[in-house]
């Protein structure tokens, strides 16, 4: 499921397993930053979850740009940089 960040606005419902499956091989293979020093970070476009069932597995927020698409994990404060867009139409 795809949300807006800071609000419970639905954008998209992602069900392939096909695209679930690539956004997880490319995460997990994703070059990662820490960004715990990093008190001004920007807010993420997207709030992303996985889930199985009625069941949150994962939270990760979504920066959305032309150069290049960032998944964060809060939780965690690691950066993901990776080539891989949402489609969020």
């Amino acid at each position: 499921m795809i949300y807006e960040w800071g609000s419970n606005k639905q954008i998209k419902a992602i069900d392939d397993p096909k695209t679930i499956d690539n956004l997880v091989s490319e995460l997990n293979a994703a070059r990662a930053e820490s960004v715990s020093d990093t008190g001004d970070i920007a807010s993420p476009d997207y709030r992303i979850l996985f889930m199985n069932g009625e069941d949150s597995l994962k939270e990760l927020g979504y920066y959305s740009s032309e150069a290049e698409d960032r998944y964060i994990d809060v939780k965690k404060e690691m950066l993901y940089v990776i080539d891989y867009s949402l489609p969020l139409e």
